[in-house]
């Protein structure tokens, strides 16, 4: 209710859920909400260009997009079909390593 009018049915369905599952249409998210299925999306691409690939993010408590890590794993339980993995990181050095050693795994002559 709202200054006396009856909002029920202006407003089309919806559920918070939308963001990680919907492709089109209109979603209601925050800006860390916004920045995580940036790698859902990326990965559908890639899927639909017969793309074999995955997302490696790694975040910690102290950084500036702080909540990441916990939308990130929002994210990764509504779409557990894909290929996405999250690591909790101590700082900012254990996560620029993290990324650039699964960054340099796929030059190993044993990378499979």
């Amino acid at each position: 209710m709202f200054g006396g009018i009856t909002m029920t049915g202006l407003l089309p369905e919806h559920s918070l859920s939308d963001r990680y599952t919907k492709d089109e249409g209109r979603v209601f998210l925050s800006g860390i909400q916004a920045l995580a299925p940036i790698p859902v999306e990326q990965l559908r691409i890639d899927r639909r260009n017969q793309l074999n690939t995955a997302a490696f993010i790694i975040g910690y408590p102290a950084s500036p997009v702080g909540g990441f890590d916990q939308e990130t794993a929002r994210m990764k339980a509504q779409v557990p079909e894909l290929p996405i993995e999250f690591v909790p990181g101590v700082n900012e050095e254990l996560g620029a390593v993290a990324v650039m050693g699964s960054q340099l795994a796929a030059t190993r002559p044993d990378f499979t």
